[in-house]
């Protein structure tokens, strides 16, 4: 079996790799394309794939021009014809697109020419950029999609967003399959249920960017403090988060708000280890964002046994149920994430409780979900074998 990746959004972040690496784990030989787009031509060689698996590479990209952003079909024919010069299609079984859009627009074209079955991801630049703004394409996304084997979304909720939207029939193909997170983190899960002091302690964990809301999460933890005299503390770690677009202006506004508030702490990027330990040394986790796919985090906030603030109606938002393992809130709406603070504090413990029960690693494990992947190609390899042969005997 020979896998065609199509990521054109490859080392921006490590959940390619991670999930690269997985499939590679089970004897998968993988090439993966990336179009990179003009402004991301500095993600080339970051998070490599130590692949085992003979034959497997990523091939990197960079014919794409700044004005290709806006000329969505001269982008798709561009990569097109890229991908037809660099991979031979005659060796590909099946074609894994990272989002719908761009790479499932290109595995699409190259279905109609050379009949190889693709699947893709539906990712948020998918249903907040592309179906918003380049609305006299949506019924050749929705194409794009119907003929996907399978669509996979990363939250219940995008998934129902797409459906009620823009592509207004449930599509049959459609699953939803989350992210993983390391497993350092279940392997380092403490194994005591966790509860309050006198000093309740939260911790953010992204990018200092407008879409994670820290400023109004500061803004409602100040609101919180004085309404009920509670002493909370605010941990924000993430200031230069590697392959991040972040605003030197909004950075400038947290750091004001740092000086005005001494309960709160701004912390940079760290790595995973020291991060886990800060998640152990807190009570709550908070990042009520948007848009936002999926969210590791709270994943990995979960594993260390804390509640959760999340974005409402975004990634994370329906993998459980309201009040099971936290509270979602609106993101930038300073009352309605103050209320959910709230909320998490009256029911921390059965909130903790709760998260004390899960077994997490069944779901969100990168072996699990590669394997997960792997019965997906395997069942559409074998569909497309099967038509074939059904095409011969009526001929």
């Amino acid at each position: 079996m020979h896998i065609l990746h199509l990521a054109g959004a490859y080392g921006g972040s490590e959940v390619y790799k991670s999930l690269y690496s997985a499939i590679d784990r089970l004897g998968i030989r993988q090439t993966v394309f990336v179009p990179l787009n003009a402004a991301n031509h500095h993600h080339i060689g970051n998070n490599p794939v130590d692949f085992k698996t003979q034959g497997s590479k990523i091939i990197y990209s960079t014919i794409l021009s700044q004005h290709h952003r806006a000329l969505y079909g001269l982008k798709i024919k561009k990569i097109l014809s890229e991908v037809k010069k660099c991979v031979n299609l005659d060796e590909i079984d099946l074609i894994h697109c990272a989002n719908l859009c761009a790479d499932g627009g290109v595995a699409y074209e190259i279905k109609k020419q050379f009949n190889i079955p693709y699947i893709s991801a539906v990712r948020n630049t998918d249903l907040f950029a592309y179906y918003k703004y380049f609305f006299w394409r949506r019924k050749y996304f929705n194409r794009v999609l119907d003929n996907a084997s399978r669509c996979i979304f990363l939250s219940p909720k995008h998934r129902e967003f797409m459906h009620t939207r823009y592509h207004k029939q449930d599509s049959e193909n459609s699953i939803v399959i989350p992210n993983g997170i390391d497993n350092y983190y279940f392997e380092n899960s403490p194994a005591t249920q966790k509860s309050l002091t006198d000093k309740i302690r939260l911790i953010f964990a992204a990018s200092y960017s407008k879409g994670k809301s820290l400023r109004e999460i500061i803004e409602a933890i100040a609101i919180v403090r004085e309404r009920t005299k509670l002493d909370l503390v605010l941990d924000a770690v993430g200031d230069g988060l590697p392959f991040r677009k972040t605003s030197p202006k909004y950075a400038k506004e947290i750091y004001e708000l740092g000086k005005k508030y001494n309960w709160l702490t701004l912390s940079k990027y760290i790595p995973k280890i020291e991060l886990a330990e800060r998640y152990r040394n807190s009570d709550i986790f908070i990042m009520p964002s948007k848009p936002e796919t999926f969210g590791l985090v709270y994943v990995e906030a979960l594993t260390q046994g804390l509640p959760i603030i999340y974005g409402k109606g975004q990634g994370f938002d329906g993998y459980f149920d309201e009040g099971v393992v936290g509270y979602h809130a609106e993101a930038f709406d300073i009352s309605d994430i103050a209320n959910a603070i709230e909320s998490v504090i009256a029911n921390y413990t059965k909130l903790t409780h709760n998260i004390s029960q899960l077994n997490l690693q069944a779901s969100f494990n990168w072996d699990k979900i590669a394997s997960e992947y792997l019965n997906i190609y395997n069942d559409t390899i074998r569909n497309k074998q099967s038509n074939e042969n059904i095409t011969k005997t009526h001929l």
